[in-house]
């Protein structure tokens, strides 16, 4: 009788061990996730500036690509970096000067740069 108690006390906690096995098998892993390896950004089609226009970031899209080969556009606007001081805008974030800009981006602590030009008024 003590025999089978510990038989099956034992049989009990082997269970326990292989479920919880099992369950840890299963888990999805971080490595699974896939991560951002690159970005690209690209005005809107109809997207032109002239000295005088306020910058808008509105009229970009950021587009992730991850380590999956798929690609995203980046919806959580406040979590892309744009470094505006490369620009040269005014105190009320508009053009002054008529030329070529590239303007840094960054998201997900991956970088890209976009390129384009401010015309005369």
């Amino acid at each position: 009788m003590k025999t089978r108690k510990i038989v099956s006390l034992i049989l009990v906690i082997a269970m326990c061990f292989v479920i919880a096995a099992a369950v840890v098998a299963c888990k999805k892993s971080d490595s699974d996730t896939p991560t951002v390896t690159a970005i690209k950004a690209e005005f809107a089609e109809d997207t032109a500036y002239v000295v005088g226009d306020a910058f808008d970031t509105s009229d970009i899209t950021v587009t992730a690509i991850l380590s999956n080969k798929e690609e995203r556009k980046v919806t959580t606007t406040a979590a892309i970096e744009y470094d505006l001081d490369s620009l040269g805008l005014d105190d009320k974030g508009k053009f002054t000067q008529a030329k070529e800009y590239t303007l840094n981006i960054a998201f997900a602590g991956v970088k890209t740069t976009l390129t384009f030009t401010v015309a005369e008024a």
